[in-house]
């Protein structure tokens, strides 16, 4: 009788428990199934499911690791673009170039010595407005080309000055002619960029630059006395070739508007090169007429060269300089 009791009370425990979904009905109970309130299954709906991405059971296996990542992330992602090569293209910037012809209204305070002859050459804004007036500026060109992508550029600078001052020395009057030619070709590359995926319109850019910079000078002393004229007169010429080094910072202060500062060193007074040589200049662009940008500066120039015979050097030539005035120009960009 007991053991009749105990099945009964098991049989009824299972029974209690597999309506409330705690257990699951055995095979050997019979369960009656309701077709009006049916239990919900837990697999989903295959229908409902979005189509599965376009990779096939043997990518998994053979595919490369690039073609998996690009399967599986938009294109239109940048982490994802920076994670595969297989579009990289499209992370360049467009190719740049520009072209800013300007004027550099040069004043000069130093010396010349042309065989061991040293004479002033001293020259501020109202001398040259007044060699100006008179024609004693024999020329000048003065132009910066440009060109680069993403973060390098390269550059090629030219400044052709070429002018004839005098001075006075007691009653002696020396003519001095000063006729000089500054080419750089060199390059640049970033050093901080606050937008690296585009650094051309970063608000704020430092870049590393160094190249080589060509000299061609030519100095002349005329010396006259009264009712004497001349008494001595010398014309002497040299080049030579620096390397320079250093750095430049470009930023946005508005979306029309930049500033720009740069400096750099050279010479070393390695072989026939400069003693020494360092330029500096800054300034403010904004938008202009024809889509181009009107640069405003300041540049200063500091010559230091001394050159005592050698191979394709004259004895006895120097030039000691600082070379420095405003700048105006135009750059359109390409």
């Amino acid at each position: 009788m007991s053991r009749l009791r105990f099945v009964m009370l098991t049989t009824v425990a299972v029974l209690g428990l597999t309506k409330t979904g705690l257990a699951d009905a055995p095979n050997w109970l019979p369960v009656k199934q309701n077709s009006d309130t049916s239990s919900q299954s837990l697999l989903p709906d295959v229908a409902a499911l979005p189509a599965p991405d376009p990779l096939q059971p043997e990518d998994v296996f053979t595919g490369s690791a690039e073609s998996l990542i690009r399967l599986s992330c938009s294109d239109k992602d940048p982490k994802c673009r920076k994670g595969t090569k297989g579009i990289s293209t499209s992370e360049h910037t467009a190719t740049w170039v520009k072209f800013t012809p300007y004027a550099w209204a040069t004043q000069l305070n130093g010396d010349a010595t042309v065989r061991g002859i040293t004479a002033p050459v001293d020259l501020n804004l109202s001398d040259l407005w007044n060699l100006l007036e008179n024609g004693d500026v024999r020329g000048g060109f003065m132009g910066h080309l440009g060109f680069g992508r993403d973060n390098w550029s390269l550059f090629i600078n030219g400044d052709i000055v070429s002018m004839d001052p005098s001075v006075q020395v007691r009653r002696a009057n020396i003519d001095t002619g000063l006729t000089m030619t500054l080419l750089e070709l060199g390059g640049a590359i970033d050093l901080y960029s606050a937008n690296e995926s585009d650094p051309v319109n970063s608000p704020l850019r430092v870049q590393m630059l160094g190249g080589v910079r060509y000299y061609s000078v030519d100095a002349q002393a005329i010396l006259s006395l009264p009712d004497v004229n001349p008494v001595l007169s010398i014309d002497e010429g040299a080049n030579w070739v620096d390397l320079f080094v250093g750095s430049q910072a470009l930023a946005k202060v508005t979306p029309n508007t930049d500033v720009f500062v740069r400096g750099d060193v050279g010479g070393f007074g390695i072989g026939t090169s400069s003693n020494h040589a360092w330029n500096l200049a800054s300034g403010i662009s904004t938008n202009s007429i024809c889509g181009s940008k009107l640069f405003l500066g300041y540049r200063v120039f500091d010559l230091d060269q001394s050159l005592n015979g050698g191979t394709g050097s004259p004895q006895g030539f120097g030039v000691d300089a600082v070379i420095h005035g405003p700048v105006v120009g135009l750059t359109f960009q390409f």
